[in-house]
């Protein structure tokens, strides 16, 4: 009996049963990772559009000259991509994958919530620091969410799915990619 045959025992509220591989409960699929990557979609282009946007933002509506425009910028888009190494290190040690997303997420959406707030409704004498808080509170929410989702989406998968398809086989080499002969060389002599 092969592995991906193996019965598995689960345990449900104190009752044990044997499921086969074909009816054990399955991950998310298809299904699941398509919502994720759509996530995923829609946090690069709200971060790249903010990020695309800013220099002019900060120069024409806050009176910013462009060298401290483009200061604060680079300092965004720094923390921007360190954050995720912290984030990374609350997966890993403290909360885990799943509910590090949940947070960043809730985290990440209240930073754009109040970014749009900041720019619609704010009275000008609060504006700025609003602004640049929400611009924070953004790059927080992306150090959690940047480093765990791409894995998390792969997560939504079996294990054995790579099983299910019979490997190719190569026509020239019997079935076998280590045997396929070298290209030939294109030195002229």
């Amino acid at each position: 009996m092969d592995n991906s045959q193996a019965p598995e025992r689960i345990v449900n509220d104190h009752e044990e049963t044997k499921l086969s591989a074909q009816q054990k409960p399955s991950k998310g699929g298809w299904r699941s990772a398509i919502f994720v990557i759509f996530v995923e979609v829609a946090e690069r282009f709200s971060y790249y559009g903010v990020s695309g946007n800013l220099i002019t933002y900060l120069t024409n509506v806050l009176g910013q000259p462009t060298a401290t425009a483009a200061k604060n910028v680079n300092i965004w888009s720094g923390v921007s991509m360190v954050s995720p190494i912290l984030g990374a290190i609350v997966a890993d040690s403290y909360l885990g994958r799943f509910k590090t997303i949940i947070i960043s997420s809730i985290i990440y959406f209240m930073g754009v919530l109040l970014l749009t707030l900041s720019v619609s409704v704010a009275s000008l004498r609060h504006h700025q620091s609003i602004f640049f808080l929400a611009l924070y509170i953004i790059s927080i929410g992306e150090g959690g969410h940047k480093p765990c989702v791409q894995a998390f989406a792969a997560d939504q998968f079996n294990d054995d799915m790579h099983r299910r398809r019979p490997p190719r086989a190569h026509s020239s080499t019997g079935g076998t990619p280590a045997s396929s002969p070298a290209p030939p060389s294109r030195c002229s002599l």
